[in-house]
């Protein structure tokens, strides 16, 4: 089983999930515990499985911008006035 959340995908799932797990066990109805449950436990272990069939993978999307950065330079502008 490959690791295919990126860090803020696992932490986002922890706080939802824990947010249902806490009204879905006061007050709401027993499908938002279960959706919680998964969530915490996706978020535990950082591998989803919804993300398998469509090829998702939140890690590589924090990867590909830091490369696009690293290749991106901004040369300085040279001043006109002297």
């Amino acid at each position: 089983m490959k690791c295919n959340e990126a860090w803020w995908d696992r932490v986002v799932r922890l706080g939802l999930g824990t947010t249902l797990l806490a009204v879905g066990g006061t007050t709401g109805p027993w499908p938002l515990m279960v959706i919680g449950a998964l969530q915490v436990i996706t978020g535990a272990i950082g591998y989803c499985v919804l993300y398998e069939p469509f090829g998702l993978d939140t890690r590589r999307l924090g990867r590909d911008s830091t490369d696009l950065a690293q290749r991106v330079s901004v040369k300085p502008r040279r001043s006109t006035a002297r």
